[in-house]
């Protein structure tokens, strides 16, 4: 693989998780600014049995936004993983032409 193509493919996947990050971060924005509109109305709220549940699922939305950037971390530590194998690679062939 030459330099070009190798640069090509490396921003093409930059692109594509920069464009995976903003809609997750757009997502979770929208999503927060949901869950602030139910803390606002939860303080009308006065049952005990309803408090927990608002609680409980405020719980796994937070459980998952932290499952989604996990993911996204280990994701990108793979691909700069890949991209540093395909630089040596590459330099590596430069060297033995």
């Amino acid at each position: 693989m030459d330099s070009r193509k190798l640069k090509n493919w490396i921003k093409k996947i930059f692109i594509n998780r920069i464009m995976f990050s903003i809609a997750g971060i757009a997502f979770i924005v929208l999503f927060s600014l949901m869950l602030l509109d139910v803390f606002t109305e939860s303080r009308e709220i006065t049952s005990e049995n309803e408090k927990n549940s608002l609680l409980n699922q405020l719980y796994y939305v937070s459980e998952s936004i932290n499952y989604y950037f996990y993911d996204m971390k280990n994701d990108l530590e793979l691909l700069s993983y890949n991209i540093y194998q395909d630089e040596e690679n590459t330099t590596e062939n430069m060297a033995l032409d």
